[in-house]
């Protein structure tokens, strides 16, 4: 499998975790990836935001940069790899931004729709390109 593929594998995992967490009207703060080495070796690396969400950009971005910033210090053939969130709340609460970013605002309509139109046609029907 070469970097490509992988990247793939991880949009794939962000999507399903971001709509799990749209869908349970949740938000996380910290994007925790994991990989285990052909050696076996479990690596875990993670990263918390100011500010809880459920964008799906957002955690991919930081999913991918957490992988390519392993990739580029071990390099190893991966057997396992897998992205979670955590540091979990109720969507809209806690600490509000003053300010929103216009791009966060176009990914979670972007979001919104992907949901409802795999909810409508099935979770195959539509996917994110790299």
């Amino acid at each position: 499998m070469d970097t490509a593929d992988v990247l793939i594998l991880l949009l794939r995992q962000v999507e399903e975790v971001a709509q799990r967490l749209r869908d349970e009207k949740l938000e996380g703060r910290t994007v925790t990836l994991k990989l285990r080495r052909g050696d076996f070796q479990t690596i875990t690396r993670s990263h918390t935001f100011d500010h809880s969400t459920n964008i799906t950009e957002l955690i991919w971005r930081e999913a991918k940069r957490l992988l390519e910033q392993w990739y580029k210090s071990w390099g190893s053939p991966l057997r396992l790899l897998g992205v979670g969130v955590s540091n979990l709340q109720k969507a809209g609460q806690g600490q509000q931004l003053l300010f929103t970013d216009e791009s966060e605002v176009k990914q979670k309509k972007v979001d919104d729709v992907m949901d409802k139109v795999r909810q409508k046609y099935g979770g195959d029907i539509l996917k994110r390109g790299l």
